[in-house]
């Protein structure tokens, strides 16, 4: 059993000590949905507004 929880519990300490050093490196940028490329990052939900007031899906 020690065979395979030790190294196991050595993979979470790592995979810890990762995620801990990534956060510290996060930057937000509060201005990403200005990029154009993200115009149609909503598409899906207006197109679901579409079809839920009738409109069939392949017009929408």
């Amino acid at each position: 059993m020690k065979e395979v929880i030790v190294p196991a519990l050595q993979d979470m300490q790592a995979c810890l000590e990762l995620m801990t050093f990534s956060l510290k490196e996060i930057k937000m940028n509060p201005k990403i949905l200005d990029d154009p490329k993200y115009d149609y990052l909503f598409s899906v939900d207006t197109l679901n507004e579409l079809v839920k007031s009738g409109m069939p899906f392949r017009d929408a």
